[in-house]
């Protein structure tokens, strides 16, 4: 529900969608915008006033954001499937 509320589906959407296809995630948001683009519209991010993504150890990955017309910067971390099991 923290997803929903946050405002960071698309994020966490994206993201999981370029590692499925690329078997690993965005080193930056540039390059998750870039894959977005290329969908045709498949593929939507919001407007925010700032991602940064963090590659982490075991496949992971940081996404810290704030929204447009927001202060507080959110955090969100995905695991990869290692894990998940």
């Amino acid at each position: 529900m923290g997803l929903f509320s946050s405002g960071a589906v698309d994020l966490f959407y994206c993201s999981a969608s370029f590692r499925s296809k690329h078997c690993r995630f965005p080193e930056d948001f540039a390059e998750l915008t870039e894959y977005v683009r290329q969908s045709n519209g498949y593929l939507v991010l919001g407007q925010y006033e700032r991602v940064n993504l963090k590659l982490l150890p075991a496949d992971g990955l940081e996404i810290q954001y704030v929204r447009v017309g927001q202060t507080n910067e959110m955090k969100l971390t995905l695991c990869g499937p290692e894990e998940n099991k």
